[in-house]
């Protein structure tokens, strides 16, 4: 960010149940996708993720985005992947 000084919040998810979760370059994209998300830190082998976002971010719109791939693993029909990317399944 260039001279921005917005607040901004660090979040531990559990990426457990998601079936992008265990790639770390496939989850960052997928986290980096979402509104907000500034940073992203994966640890694929505890199916963790440290995200830093704009403070002023629905934080319960990202987790709801993640339950919903928990809920369908083939992701969340009104949500679309980054461009040029597929999730690995």
């Amino acid at each position: 960010m260039s001279g921005s000084h917005l607040p901004t919040c660090r979040v531990v998810l559990d990426l457990q149940g998601i079936p992008w979760a265990k790639d770390p370059r496939t989850a960052a994209t997928m986290l980096r996708s979402q509104p907000g998300v500034i940073d992203v830190e994966v640890d694929p082998e505890t199916a963790r993720a440290v995200v830093v976002h704009d403070a002023e971010t629905s934080l319960p719109r990202l987790w709801n985005w993640l339950v919903r791939w928990r809920i369908e693993p083939d992701g969340p029909e009104s949500d679309s992947e980054p461009e040029g990317h597929s999730p690995a399944r």
